[in-house]
């Protein structure tokens, strides 16, 4: 526990830390007077990194629900009644 959870905090605040960093800057993107192609080759106008970008963030979502899902599980071990985490 020493090593882990210190381990843990800090990827997730890294983590929090890009989420932070993209949301700022699409942000700041959608103030940008864009002049969109509608031929572009990537068929979106030359904006398609913004939606390949989310390919990034399924490790950390897999990450974080099997955090939850351990947590979850070890309680239900431990005698709480799988309904009570329903909501």
């Amino acid at each position: 526990m020493l090593v882990s959870i210190p381990l843990l905090l800090v990827l997730i605040i890294g983590w929090l830390w890009r989420v932070f960093l993209w949301g700022r800057f699409l942000y700041l993107m959608e103030g940008l007077d864009l002049r969109l192609i509608p031929g572009h080759p990537d068929r979106v106008g030359g904006l398609k990194f913004v939606s390949s970008s989310l390919r990034g963030f399924r490790l950390i979502s897999f990450a974080l629900g099997t955090f939850v899902a351990g947590t979850v599980a070890n309680k239900v071990h431990h005698g709480a009644s799988p309904l009570d985490f329903k909501p």
